[in-house]
């Protein structure tokens, strides 16, 4: 059961309510940023990924060194792969929609 306190009472013992007009959001609101956050959850793990691997290859772009210009593609279509819009299939996880 979700309760809320509303108040303190003279001992300052929580006053606790389970109206759900206390609340101060409807289920309405909490259903829809639920959506919003699994919606968004497939771009933050590809964030994530792609954070990864650039840190992984970070060495290449050291001043001591020359990257090739496959190095250098390849970083900078890890920096670009969330400008694209890219699916998750929800059956094999691949992604697609990425160039």
């Amino acid at each position: 059961m979700f309760v809320r306190i509303t108040g303190y009472d003279s001992e300052d013992i929580a006053i606790e309510s389970t109206d759900p007009n206390d609340f101060g959001v409807t289920w309405a609101q909490v259903s829809a940023k639920r959506t919003e956050l699994e919606n968004a959850e497939p771009m933050r793990v590809l964030r994530l990924e792609r954070d990864r691997r650039i840190a992984e290859t970070d060495w290449w772009a050291l001043g001591d060194r020359t990257m090739t210009s496959a190095q250098t593609t390849y970083r900078q279509a890890l920096r670009d792969i969330t400008t694209q819009t890219p699916s998750l299939d929800a059956n094999t996880g691949a992604l697609t929609g990425i160039t």
